[in-house]
């Protein structure tokens, strides 16, 4: 299945199975620098496509922001190195869009890709579309989709998070993202457009592991979640407003954020 899935990201750009990320090795560390990773994930934090013309905001811990463009040329990863010249939380993040094809399809709204039916799984195993699932050609619907990709790194020791990236979609921490331990509950605050997001949809995977696999929650009328983390290690959170399938898909924005817990 997931040979079937990489070959269609590759003639389509961008499969709706997978999702960017940026992550770095560790969330403390004492060095001058670090190395930062993006990419596409099927598995997550396991990066397979390299992300293409990215741009990454990076907030210091007083609050300067740089401006950096990624001149890696692997395939299956984008790098590069950041420098930490002050102590304290930095904030790495980037937005990333794609023009996706949407149709109506036994009475809900499903992705289309221009895919032969030889390179991809059969129709009951695939959420998304193909030109042979179709007797006529059908009606398509381009829709947006951005997604704003988010980590968090300290050197020597955290920080006070002063600067809220400007995303649609904001997820605010009970404790500071980088002091994230297992077995302790956090709380998390979202917002979309400044207001609290209630029933947002909410997943959560550790490193590897696929959206079959993920931990789902629903935030409350304020937009709040209770999350504890079974163990240490890496993983991926993902924040997005509920979606009715049975309404004509608009602009779907996402926020992914990725985290090391102690």
């Amino acid at each position: 299945m997931k040979k079937f899935i990489l070959l269609g990201l590759l003639i389509s750009s961008s499969l709706y199975a997978h999702e960017p990320f940026v992550s770095t090795p560790t969330n403390m560390t004492t060095n001058n620098r670090v190395l930062v990773t993006s990419g596409y994930t099927e598995e997550a934090l396991n990066t397979e496509v390299a992300l293409k013309n990215v741009t990454f905001n990076v907030v210091e811990p007083n609050n300067n922001i740089q401006t950096i463009t990624p001149e890696s040329q692997l395939k299956s990863a984008t790098v590069f190195d950041l420098p930490l010249t002050i102590d304290g939380t930095y904030q790495i993040s980037s937005k990333i869009s794609k023009q996706l094809q949407y149709t109506y399809f036994n009475h809900e709204w499903r992705p289309f890709f221009d895919i032969a039916a030889d390179k991809v799984a059969p129709l009951s195993e695939r959420t998304f579309l193909i030109p042979s699932d179709f007797k006529t050609p059908p009606q398509l619907s381009e829709v947006t989709r951005e997604w704003t990709i988010q980590n968090y790194l300290s050197k020597k020791h955290s920080s006070a998070i002063t600067y809220s990236v400007n995303n649609a979609i904001g997820v605010q921490f009970s404790t500071n993202p980088t002091e994230i331990k297992a077995h302790q509950p956090i709380t998390l605050d979202i917002s979309y457009d400044g207001k609290p997001l209630n029933n947002a949809n909410v997943t959560l995977r550790s490193v590897g592991q696929t959206t079959k696999q993920a931990q789902h929650f629903v935030s409350d009328i304020a937009g709040k979640i209770s999350i504890t983390f079974p163990q240490a290690g890496q993983y991926l959170l993902s924040v997005t407003p509920t979606v009715d399938g049975k309404v004509k898909p608009s602009t779907q924005r996402y926020t992914l954020i990725s985290l090391t817990v102690q």
